[in-house]
C-alpha cells in the first residue's frame, strides 16, 4: 500500500506510480487519486493490514477501509470524501476466478428464491427488481440524511409516504431502499407493521427489533413496563433511538384510513396515535418511518407536513424492456417477441405485479400468489397458452382478475374480513335482488346491511336492484 498522495493518479499518458509497482511484478498495490489527510490514510492502511492478516483478499480489505473513512466522515461539516480516492490496481481480475471446467449456471430463475418478506408480510422482491432508481434514489436520501430534495429544494422529513394503486410495487421499492441504506449502514434496524394497526402487533414489533442485532436490553425493560400504555413505551423506546438508525415501515397503512369523499383519507384514531408516537423522533432523530399505501392521507395534528408524499406510478417503457429482456435470459419469454410484450404490458395498464403473473402464465409456471388471489376472488386460476401474449381475451381476463382482487382488498381493509365472507354468500344470487334479500346473509357476521351493501356493490362485489328490475350481470336491463 503507497499512502502518499496521488500515488495511484492517471495523469495523461502517464501511467500511475501504482500502476508502474504492478507493471514492475508487484501483484496488487492500494494508492490514492488525489490529495488524502494523514489520519484518513493511517485509518485505510490500518484497516487493509487488520484484514490482510485475517485472510481477505485485497479487494475486500479496500472494501472495509472505503467503508471506514466513510463512516468516519459521516455527519462531519465539510467531508472530504476521501474513501471515494483509494484506489486497488491489480496485476489480474480482482475479485474473480474464472474456473472453465465448471458446469454452466442454470439460465432459468428460480420463482421460489425472487421474493423474501420483511417482518412476518411484507412481501418484497429479492430478485428481479427493475426500475424506480430516481424513487430508490429519493427515498434513501430520506432515510439516511432526513431530507427531500425536490425542484423547490431539500427539507427536513421524518419519513416518506409511497402512495400508489396496487400492484406497482411500492413494498419492493421500500425494500429495495432498506437493501441499499443497509449497504451504507450495515447496523440499520428494520421494524416491520403490516396492515391494520393494533396494540399487541406494535409492541411485538417493539420487542423482536429491541432483540435484533444485539440485544437492546434497555429498550426491552422500557417495553416490559406493564403498568404504562403501549404507546407510552414506544414513546419511550423512540427517544432511547434517538441516535440510533431505524427505519419503521407501515405497509398497506390504507387498511388504517376512513374514506373520504372529498380529499385525502382520513386516520384511524389507532394509527393516529401511534402517528403521533413516533413522528417526533422521526422528525429531530435518526430513526426514519416509510408507509406505504394506496390512497392519499393527510397527516393530523401538528405532524401535517412531517412526511414527502412520493406518488408511485405504473413501470416506464424501459422497464418493461427490461423485464421482457430478464424473461429472455430466464427463458419464460423466449417465445414472446418484445413488441408483443409491450402490446401486452400496455392492455395490463404496465402494472408490475399484473406483468409478473402474466410472465409465470406464458412460462407455464404455477405462481402462489396468483393462485392465492384467485381462491381469494372466488375465479378459476387463469391457464394460458402459447400465443396467449396476444390474445386480447386473455388479457381481460386476467386484468378482471387484478380488478376483483383490489376490490376485494379494499372490502377486507373498510370493512373487515367477514364481508368477504358476506361477498362469497351473496353469490348464491345469480340476479340483482333486494336488499332485503342480503339481511339472512349476513347472520353471524360482524356485518351492517345498512352501512356496508352500497359500499361492497360500488366496488362491483355485488349488485343490488329491486324484483321487477333484477337482471343477470352483462345482460341489458329490461326496457333497455
Amino acid at each position: 500500500m503507497v499512502s502518499c498522495c496521488h500515488s495511484a493518479e492517471v495523469r495523461g499518458s502517464v501511467a500511475s506510480f501504482a500502476a508502474e509497482l504492478v507493471s514492475g511484478g508487484a501483484p496488487n498495490v492500494l494508492g490514492w487519486t488525489r490529495p488524502v489527510r494523514d489520519d484518513l490514510a493511517t485509518l485505510a492502511a490500518s484497516a487493509v493490514y487488520e484484514q490482510i492478516g485475517t485472510g481477505k483478499t485485497p479487494v475486500e480489505a479496500a472494501q472495509v477501509a472505503r467503508e471506514r473513512m466513510r463512516r468516519t466522515e459521516e455527519g462531519a461539516s465539510a467531508p472530504s470524501h476521501a474513501w471515494g480516492t483509494l484506489h486497488l490496481v491489480s496485476g489480474s481480475a480482482a475479485g474473480f476466478r474464472i474456473d472453465d471446467g465448471a458446469e454452466p449456471l442454470s439460465e432459468r430463475v428460480d420463482r421460489d428464491e425472487i421474493y423474501k418478506f420483511l417482518g412476518s408480510h411484507m412481501r418484497v422482491l429479492k430478485m428481479g427488481f427493475v426500475g424506480r432508481r430516481r424513487l430508490v434514489q429519493r427515498l434513501l436520501r430520506v432515510l439516511l440524511r432526513g431530507q427531500d430534495l425536490q425542484k423547490g429544494g431539500a427539507r427536513d422529513v421524518a419519513g416518506a409516504c409511497v402512495f400508489g394503486m396496487k400492484g406497482v410495487g411500492k413494498s419492493c421499492a421500500v425494500g429495495r431502499t432498506i437493501e441499499r441504506a443497509k449497504q451504507h449502514t450495515p447496523e440499520l434496524g428494520v421494524l416491520v407493521l403490516h396492515g391494520a394497526i393494533d396494540e399487541r402487533g406494535v409492541l411485538e414489533a417493539f420487542q423482536q427489533a429491541a432483540r435484533a442485532g444485539g440485544a437492546d436490553q434497555a429498550a426491552e425493560d422500557m417495553l416490559a413496563r406493564a403498568e404504562e400504555s403501549v404507546l407510552q413505551r414506544v414513546r419511550r423506546v423512540m427517544e432511547h433511538w434517538r441516535r440510533r438508525r431505524v427505519v419503521i415501515v407501515l405497509d398497506d397503512f390504507e387498511q388504517n384510513l376512513d374514506p373520504s369523499t372529498g380529499g385525502p383519507w382520513l386516520v384511524k384514531p389507532e394509527a393516529a396515535a401511534l402517528l403521533e408516537a413516533l413522528l417526533p423522533t422521526c422528525t429531530t432523530g435518526k430513526p426514519k418511518l416509510l408507509i406505504t399505501s394506496t390512497a392519499e392521507f393527510r397527516v393530523p395534528g401538528a405532524n401535517d407536513r412531517a412526511l414527502a408524499c412520493v406518488p408511485l406510478g405504473a413501470l416506464d417503457s424501459a422497464a418493461v424492456r427490461k423485464l421482457w429482456m430478464r424473461g429472455q435470459a430466464s427463458n419464460e419469454l423466449a417465445s414472446v417477441s418484445l413488441k408483443s410484450w409491450h402490446d401486452l404490458a400496455e392492455r395490463l395498464g404496465r402494472n408490475a405485479r399484473v406483468l409478473a403473473w402474466a410472465r409465470a402464465l406464458l412460462a407455464g409456471k404455477p405462481d402462489e400468489e396468483l393462485a392465492a388471489v384467485a381462491a381469494s376472488a372466488s375465479a378459476a386460476l387463469p391457464v394460458w397458452a402459447p400465443g396467449d401474449e396476444a390474445s386480447e381475451e386473455k388479457h381481460t381476463e386476467l386484468a378482471r382478475l387484478f380488478l376483483r382482487h383490489m376490490a376485494c382488498e379494499q372490502a377486507r381493509a373498510a370493512c373487515g374480513e367477514p364481508a368477504l365472507e358476506f361477498v362469497k354468500r351473496a353469490r348464491v344470487f345469480e340476479a340483482a335482488v333486494p336488499r332485503e334479500a342480503f339481511v339472512t346473509l349476513a347472520e353471524g357476521l360482524a356485518v351492517d346491511v345498512d352501512r356496508d351493501l352500497d359500499v361492497l356493490a360500488s366496488w362491483g362485489l355485488l349488485e343490488v336492484g329491486e324484483l321487477d328490475g333484477a337482471r343477470v350481470p352483462g345482460e341489458p336491463a329490461r326496457g333497455a
